[in-house]
């Protein structure tokens, strides 16, 4: 990918999580569907370059999820 900012939307759901990463003038680069596993999740975000912005949705994967990727940010 391009190093430049990115902004992810996650839609997260029990098992899976669709990600949809688009770059600054807001073209869609990467949609992606990965498991809701620690594993292929940090593994999708150190996979990109730059500075990101993530946003997600409440609900009861939130703080699980929130837990793996400030974990990730700073590993």
């Amino acid at each position: 990918m391009r190093r430049s900012t990115k902004y992810v939307a996650l839609d997260v759901h029990q098992t899976t999580t669709v990600a949809s990463v688009r770059e600054e003038g807001g073209r869609v680069i990467a949609p992606t569907i990965l498991p809701m596993e620690a594993g292929p999740l940090v593994a999708f975000f150190r996979g990109m370059r730059r500075s990101l912005h993530i946003t997600f949705e409440e609900g009861t994967q939130a703080q699980w999820l929130h837990d793996i990727l400030c974990v990730w940010s700073i590993a």
